[in-house]
């Protein structure tokens, strides 16, 4: 196969932007986990099945802004007893522009909902598929196993000082969990990313934002928001914090999500 499948289509809708003004790091996932979901589908052989991702190796090249069409490509890269290897691409419908490239390894669970080997007929059929060379664009990055990463990381007092500490106590959603209620793999960044900014500031070098709030002890002051101000003309792109019933979830589940296991109503901090 040379030619990328298109294997999901969606928009940057308003709930997907953060303080920052764009699509969330989970919402780049959730694109990616939508191909890996259509690529199985379509597979010969793999059906209905159950399976986990799980290896993951994400690069993020652009954000994307409120109302941007994005669509997925997809193709398989190799397959062998230890899994699946498939590549996606989020990129602008539009302009073709990369978001974000991903490389998922995915397994079938067998019964029990352990790991299972890939069969040697499922792996032939992927191999059928697969590209014939990896894209370079997608390839992993590395790291010299001779840097001192710690040692030239900046101190936890700097990084307090320049405003960039993050850490908000948030629920586990169970948008975030698969059937059984577990934490899905794919999704495991989220854990990390997944917090609130402790008080929103303007963006450096923009104007000073009218809607940025400020922080009075453990109580929030909003100011007044002027109409149209996220995303516009003005540089403003800072938002008012969230209202306290929002402040322990960026999403909220509701009806049948709510319901389901305890696991998926744990804790989670960033």
């Amino acid at each position: 196969m040379s030619d990328l499948l298109t294997t999901h289509a969606s928009e940057v809708t308003e709930d997907q932007i953060d303080h920052l003004g764009h699509m969330n790091v989970r919402y780049y996932a959730e694109n990616a986990s939508a191909g890996t979901r259509a690529m199985l589908d379509a597979l010969p052989g793999w059906g209905r099945r159950p399976f986990i991702v799980h290896d993951v190796y994400t690069r993020h090249h652009r954000e994307q802004l409120l109302a941007t069409a994005l669509i997925v490509r997809s193709a398989v890269l190799g397959a062998d007893i230890d899994g699946l290897r498939l590549h996606h691409e989020l990129a602008a419908r539009d302009t073709g522009v990369l978001a974000a490239t991903f490389v998922h390894r995915v397994s079938p669970l067998d019964e029990g909902g352990e790991r299972a080997p890939l069969s040697d007929r499922l792996a032939a059929a992927a191999q059928d598929l697969a590209l014939p060379a990896p894209l370079p664009y997608a390839a992993t990055r590395t790291i010299s196993l001779d840097a001192d990463l710690v040692g030239s990381s900046p101190s936890l007092e700097l990084v307090r000082a320049r405003e960039l500490a993050v850490r908000r106590e948030r629920l586990v959603t169970a948008e975030e969990c698969d059937a059984a209620g577990r934490y899905t793999p794919e999704m495991a960044p989220m854990l990390v990313w997944g917090g609130e900014p402790v008080r929103p500031t303007p963006v450096r070098g923009s104007r000073r934002c009218p809607a940025a709030s400020s922080w009075d002890g453990p109580r929030w002051r909003p100011a007044s928001r002027p109409a149209g101000c996220r995303g516009s003309a003005n540089g403003c792109r800072a938002s008012a914090p969230p209202s306290p019933s929002t402040t322990r979830s960026p999403i909220a589940p509701t009806g049948a999500s709510a319901s389901r296991t305890a696991s998926c109503s744990s804790a989670s901090r960033s």
